[in-house]
């Protein structure tokens, strides 16, 4: 005959394993991460590899979806607010290095200043968390930002920091928002800052080419970063390049699914078979 004590107490023990075994299931099916995934392009690289530059020979880096090191702060340190930099010292046919790519030249592409940022959201979700982006060249380009307005893409801010002083612009889906660091056009709601630092930055951690990418996160002894004159946030994304002509910035979530282990489904088998036993004693 049933003891109703062994009864009780193996129907309580069961109980307790099942919401265990239920919680670690939840935990381990239900981690939300979001992220973005940036695509630095120009004439003579579309995979974020190392290019040479046929008329100069020299071999130039990527820096792509750096997010971490010197100067790099987290999405948790900005309130889940991603600062994504995008950085370059210029075009693939900038002006100021005809000599060099050949533009302007009989027979030769036209120099070309713009330079293109699509930002695309793939959140199953549809809303993404706050995304702000930081635009930063050595020589005048004309940033080109396109996205889709009822994409779901919270963007918050734009940053833009230049070297260069015949300054910065920016084009937000056709329409001109700053001419030459001058703000022309309401973004509205967007904030968008223009610094009027000459300062600039495009390659991690080691500045080159005239910009201080140190000066301007705030790292390697200087004290301070000019950034923060414009903003508490801190950058969570870095990308650049010497030349630049396009960047594709994704921004996405994906269920990481971390299955239980079938040792455990074993356990929980073999612990419910032992829990029936006792039962039936």
């Amino acid at each position: 005959m049933n003891n109703p004590h062994t009864l009780r107490n193996g129907a309580l023990t069961l109980s307790k394993f099942a919401k265990t075994l239920g919680a670690i299931t939840c935990i381990t099916v239900s981690m939300n991460v979001q992220a973005a995934v940036v695509t630095v392009s120009n004439l003579w690289s579309n995979d974020g590899s190392s290019y040479v530059v046929p008329n100069d020979l020299n071999t130039y880096d990527v820096y792509q979806n750096i997010q971490s090191g010197s100067g790099i702060g987290t999405v948790a340190g900005n309130a889940g607010e991603e600062l994504i930099l995008l950085g370059a010292h210029e075009t693939s046919l900038h002006s100021s290095d005809s000599a060099v790519n050949g533009c302007g030249s009989p027979g030769e592409p036209a120099c070309n200043d713009v330079l293109r940022v699509n930002l695309t959201n793939l959140n199953p979700n549809a809303q993404t968390d706050g995304v702000s982006l930081l635009l930063t060249a050595s020589q005048s380009v004309t940033w080109d930002l396109v996205y889709d307005v009822n994409a779901g893409i919270d963007l918050r801010s734009i940053f833009i920091f230049g070297s260069s002083f015949n300054g910065q612009s920016l084009k937000i889906n056709g329409t001109d928002v700053v001419i030459a660091d001058s703000i022309q056009a309401e973004a509205s709601p967007l904030n968008i800052a223009v610094s009027p630092n000459r300062i600039c930055a495009f390659a991690h951690p080691v500045p080159e080419s005239g910009c201080s990418t140190d000066d301007l996160l705030g790292y390697g002894g200087f004290p301070f970063s000019f950034l923060s004159l414009e903003t508490a946030l801190e950058v969570t994304n870095f990308n650049g390049s010497e030349y630049v002509d396009q960047f594709d910035v994704v921004i996405s979530s994906s269920v990481t699914a971390v299955p239980v282990p079938a040792a455990l489904v074993l356990f929980s088998s073999a612990l419910a078979g032992l829990i029936g036993v006792r039962i039936k004693k």
